[in-house]
C-alpha cells in the first residue's frame, strides 16, 4: 500500500510539473517577468520555482501578479530569472522519500543560496495630472472711511508634472514619495470691488510639491490591481500673483490627500498608473481651498 501511495503521489506531482513546464518566459525587465501561459491555467498569487535546465537547480521564486489573455505578469520574490528557465509549482508539502527518489534525476545537493529580499521590488516613474481647484475667500476692502467684507467663491484648472518612487512596506502596501511642479489657479467675481478695486478676483500660485502617500492594494485578485490610500503634502510657493489674497503671506502650504487608483500592466513589464484624488488645504480664518485631480503616468 505504501508503494501504491507513492506511485499516485508521483503521478500527481508529475502532472503539476508538466503543467508548469508549459509556462515559458517571454521577457524580463528588472524584477518583473512576462510569462507565456500557453493555455496553462494559473491564478493571481500562484508561486513557482524557476529551474536552471543545465544544473537542475532552483534559481528563483516567482509570484503571479496580473493575468491578461495568454500572458501573465510575475514578480521575482527571490533569486534571478533568465530566458529558457523552466517552471515548477512551489509546494511546501512533505514528499514521500520513495516518490522523491523517483522524481530526482541526480543525487540531492544543498540548494544554491539565493539573495535575501524583502518581497516585491520598489517602483518608480513619472506622472502628469490635471487639477480642478476651488477656493472661498473672505476679502476685506475699503469703503469710504470704513471697511467691509465680501465672500468670493473661485474655481479654476491647473496642471501638474512630476516623478514618484514607491517603497515596498509589505506585498500589498507601498509608501509613495512624489515630487511635482503644480499650478493652483482660480478666478471668481465679487459683488463689490473687493479685489484691488475690481470685482474680478483671482489667485495663481505655482508650487513645488512633495507628498507621502500610503497605498494599500485591495484588488490583488483583479487583473489590474486597485489601491486606495491617503497621506499628506508640503507645498513650496515658486511663483504667485493674486488679487484675492495677500501674496506676501503665501510661502508654504500643507495639504491632506485621499486617493485611489489602478495600475495597468504592459507586456514589457512596465505599467500605466492612473489615480484620482482629493486635496484638502487646512482652513485659515479667511480662506478655504481644495482640489480634485486625475493623474496618469508611466512606471519603469
Amino acid at each position: 500500500m505504501r508503494r501504491l501511495g507513492s506511485v499516485f503521489l508521483f503521478l500527481a506531482l508529475s502532472t503539476l510539473s508538466i503543467k508548469s513546464r508549459a509556462l515559458s518566459i517571454s521577457s524580463i525587465k528588472g524584477s518583473r517577468v512576462v510569462v507565456n501561459l500557453e493555455s496553462t491555467f494559473v491564478s493571481v498569487g500562484d508561486q513557482y520555482f524557476l529551474i536552471n535546465p543545465t544544473t537542475g537547480k532552483k534559481t528563483a521564486i516567482l509570484q503571479i501578479q496580473q493575468i491578461k489573455g495568454d500572458k501573465a505578469l510575475a514578480q521575482i520574490l527571490k533569486g534571478q530569472a533568465a530566458p529558457g528557465y523552466t517552471f515548477q509549482v512551489k509546494s511546501s508539502a512533505v514528499i514521500d522519500p520513495q516518490a522523491s527518489a523517483l522524481m530526482t534525476p541526480t543525487p540531492a545537493e544543498p540548494p544554491t543560496p539565493m539573495p535575501a529580499t524583502t518581497g516585491l521590488r520598489p517602483q518608480y516613474g513619472v506622472l502628469a495630472g490635471i487639477f480642478q481647484n476651488q477656493m472661498s475667500a473672505k476679502i476685506t476692502y475699503s469703503v469710504g472711511n470704513g471697511s467691509s467684507t465680501s465672500d468670493v467663491s473661485m474655481t479654476g484648472m491647473g496642471l501638474s508634472i512630476g516623478g514618484f518612487y514607491d517603497y515596498l512596506l509589505k506585498p500589498d502596501l507601498f509608501l509613495q514619495g512624489l515630487v511635482a511642479y503644480e499650478q493652483f489657479n482660480v478666478t471668481g467675481t465679487s459683488i463689490a470691488t473687493a479685489c484691488e478695486n475690481s470685482s474680478n478676483c483671482f489667485a495663481n500660485i505655482t508650487y513645488l510639491s512633495t507628498y507621502a502617500i500610503l497605498k494599500w492594494y485591495v484588488g490583488s485578485s483583479f487583473r489590474s490591481p486597485f489601491w486606495i490610500g491617503g497621506g499628506g503634502g508640503f507645498l513650496f510657493a515658486m511663483s504667485k500673483s493674486a488679487s484675492a489674497l495677500n501674496v506676501s503671506e503665501v510661502n508654504t502650504n500643507q495639504t491632506l490627500v485621499l486617493a485611489t487608483g489602478m495600475d495597468f500592466p504592459l507586456e514589457s513589464g512596465a505599467f500605466i498608473p492612473v489615480s484620482l484624488g482629493y486635496h484638502y488645504f487646512p482652513d485659515s480664518p479667511t480662506v478655504t481651498a481644495s482640489s480634485l485631480y486625475i493623474r496618469v503616468g508611466y512606471s519603469f
